[in-house]
């Protein structure tokens, strides 16, 4: 029709559209979704559409309104109902392999979600054409069979991880997505996964103020910068900025994901949530699924200490440092962002809660290494010093004689 043919242009541009075989192949670039942010604010309301949503079914939209559900039944559906083909394929020149994995929910609207992407990208420092992949635009509406398998181990979404660098979660304001279970197994992936370079996986969310704000897996580029600048090396660095960077996350929703148990996630059909249950239990995929399992346990616990810590780095006064425990085999997370926490806190003059996790640091080593390895003296010398610094020298001395 004439007006499909008008969205597309605006939407693919001189792009002719294409085939991609592979669906991990086709992630969405940040050009390709800003240009679809800008669609929906042109044409929600003098298109007319209506929300898709129980509670408000067939009421108008508003552009900030718009979630996954309604673009694919105004746009995604009917823009594709002549090929047939996935929203990429619609808009690329030919395959686009994802640098990031987006784990998410369907119901947060698209304007937020791109916003979010945005800040992302800017953090990580990855460029304007940074491809994302988006299960919405990435798996073909009309065949999803082949995109959604029973073992989930085997669908898109988990080869489209392992072409991913890490996955970065976007929350939305009642983090629905943590009671998902896709984002659960997604979740699941990008704390288990053992790979070198590691798997990263950042968490976003939008504050009270608008702004895009989240927790990275360690330093993001835009730390990395900051800490080479004179004002960040005399106030701790790159970790000092980073704390100051995400002391805007909204704690609320961090509290919210603090409390959430991976056996509760709910599927829009059942099957889907049996299946990912047993997979991650690595059970046989029909059984009724357990309701507490270790490795339920395990990624519950990987997932709520690395928001622990995050927000400790940055209002240390909503997590006690003594409440965390690092997951089972994570000694080397742990000795990593720990050493970030003692640079923030060292440099801020916060000498209370860098003797904290120094203390921590020094039992992860003293088990691991043993007590008389070169890393342990190190790490006393480290905690005297801070002992120095806070004037308690007496007991600064006994750690001295120990290095």
């Amino acid at each position: 029709t004439r007006w499909c043919h008008a969205a597309r242009q605006e939407l693919a541009g001189d792009s002719p559209g294409c085939e991609i075989a592979k669906t991990e192949e086709r992630g969405i670039s940040l050009v390709q979704l800003r240009t679809l942010a800008t669609y929906i604010r042109c044409h929600c309301t003098s298109d007319k559409w209506t929300s898709t949503c129980p509670d408000a079914l067939g009421q108008h939209l508003l552009p900030e309104r718009v979630n996954l559900y309604d673009l694919t039944k105004h746009l995604i559906l009917p823009l594709t109902q002549t090929r047939r083909c996935s929203y990429v394929e619609l808009v690329a020149f030919g395959a686009q392999r994802p640098r990031w994995f987006v784990s998410h929910w369907w119901g947060e609207p698209v304007l937020l979600f791109v916003t979010i992407l945005r800040q992302h990208c800017s953090d990580r420092g990855l460029g304007e054409e940074c491809v994302y992949w988006v299960c919405a635009y990435a798996n073909n509406q009309w065949h999803l069979g082949g995109q959604v398998t029973a073992d989930p181990q085997q669908s898109a979404f988990r080869r489209a991880m392992d072409l991913s660098d890490g996955t970065v979660s976007v929350f939305d304001r009642k983090a629905q997505c943590l009671h998902r279970v896709w984002c659960a197994y997604e979740i699941f992936v990008s704390l288990t996964v053992a790979r070198k370079p590691p798997y990263l996986y950042d968490m976003y969310a939008v504050s009270g103020a608008g702004a895009a704000v989240g927790y990275t897996d360690g330093l993001a580029e835009v730390d990395e910068v900051a800490g080479r600048e004179a004002f960040w090396q005399h106030r701790g660095g790159a970790h000092a900025h980073k704390a100051r960077r995400e002391a805007g996350f909204p704690i609320d929703i961090a509290q919210m994901a603090l409390g959430v148990r991976l056996q509760d996630a709910q599927a829009s059909r059942e099957e889907d949530r049996r299946h990912i249950l047993n997979a991650i239990a690595e059970r046989d995929l029909e059984l009724e699924p357990l309701l507490a399992h270790s490795m339920y346990g395990h990624v519950t616990d990987a997932l709520r200490w690395r928001l622990g810590v995050a927000m400790h780095a940055s209002v240390p006064e909503e997590v006690p440092f003594r409440s965390l425990s690092e997951p089972a085999g994570w000694q080397r997370q742990a000795l990593s962002a720990y050493a970030g926490l003692t640079a923030a806190f060292g440099a801020r003059g916060m000498y209370a809660l860098c003797s904290d996790v120094w203390a921590r640091i020094l039992k992860i080593q003293r088990d691991s290494l043993g007590s008389c390895h070169p890393d342990v003296a190190a790490t006393y010398n480290n905690m005297a010093s801070i002992l120095v610094s806070n004037g308690n020298y007496d007991r600064a001395m006994e750690l001295y004689e120990k290095c």
